[in-house]
This record gives C-alpha cells, structure tokens and sequence, in this order.
C-alpha cells in the first residue's frame, strides 16, 4: 500500500519538497512562514476528519505545538478564508501524509536548529514532537489490516494527492502573506 500511495502522489510531493526546501529555516521569516503553512494545512485537515479518528489527536497536538511556535515567534495564524477541506477524505490519506512528513522533519529540525535567532531556536516544540513518527508507526499497522489494498488505493491516492495540494496552497498563501506584510 505505501509504494502503491508513494508513486500515486510522487509528482505532487516532489513539487511540494522543492517549494518547502526554499525556505530557510533558520531565518526568522521563512521559518514563520513554514509553522503557518504547517498549521492552516493542519487546521483544514482536522476540519474534514471525523473527531474520534486516531489522526485527529495527532493533528490536535501538532497544531498545539505550531500555535506556541507561532507565538514565541510573534506571529499570528493565517486566516483559512478559501481554504476548505475535501468531502469525504479517507482519514488514512491524511495520516499518510501527515505521518509520512516524519521522515522530512529530521532535515528540516537540522536545518532549523543552524539559527543564530534566539527566538527561532526558542520555537521547536513542532520540530522537536515525535508525534508524527507514532503516527506513522500506527499508519503501517493499519495498511496491513486493509483487506483490498488495490481497491482502497483508489480513493487514497487522489486524496492523499489532495493532501499535498493543499500544502501548496497553504504555503502560497503563507508566502503571499509574508510579501504584503514586508511591503508594509
């Protein structure tokens, strides 16, 4: 299921790693802009899953740790207006990606952690959580008891595509915001 998931969203997800690996952690900027496309992404996401899905807890504490992120950093979520999730998202796409951006985090905590920004530096709780690798960790356990996997990919793989577009929404969005807000 993951490699049949993996090459259904390679493209989307490759775009996605190069958009996300412009940013510069260790700047204060970018990394700000990082947390709220973290954080609006997330926030659609939990708004599309039902409550007593696993992934809803996982999201819950992730966005509980981008919100003290965002406010050591000074800097306020960004508006959601236009940003709607998808009806009827198969939670376990989003746990795919979501889970999956465990593996990214390692790179991204090493180039965070390159900061001479003491407040950046001050801003890891998302970066530091291992939330997302127990998510991943129970995603595996939960693809093995999908009892057609070719038939659930079917709706994963768009989904989880999705997924990754809204990211890029989220950080055009972020981006865009950080542009106007320079400006000023």
């Amino acid at each position: 299921m993951r490699s049949q998931l993996k090459q259904w969203t390679t493209k989307t997800h490759a775009l996605l790693d190069q958009r996300m690996s412009m940013l510069v952690l260790a700047d204060r900027s970018d990394y700000a802009t990082f947390l709220q496309t973290h954080h609006a992404a997330y926030a659609i996401l939990s708004m599309g899953l039902p409550s007593q899905h696993w992934i809803s807890a996982t999201l819950h504490c992730a966005l509980t740790d981008l919100s003290a992120d965002l406010g050591r950093l000074g800097v306020d979520s960004m508006p959601l207006d236009g940003l709607t999730p998808k009806d009827d998202i198969h939670p376990l796409a989003i746990a795919y990606v979501v889970a999956g951006s465990h593996f990214g985090k390692h790179i991204l905590h090493r180039r965070w952690s390159r900061s001479d920004d003491d407040l950046v530096l001050s801003a890891g709780a998302y970066l530091s959580n291992t939330v997302l690798k127990d998510a991943w960790a129970r995603l595996m356990s939960e693809f093995e008891t999908i009892p057609t996997p070719d038939q659930a990919v079917q709706q994963l793989g768009p989904d989880a595509d999705w997924v990754f577009v809204l990211f890029m929404a989220c950080l055009a969005r972020a981006q865009e915001q950080g542009r106007a807000h320079a400006a000023a």
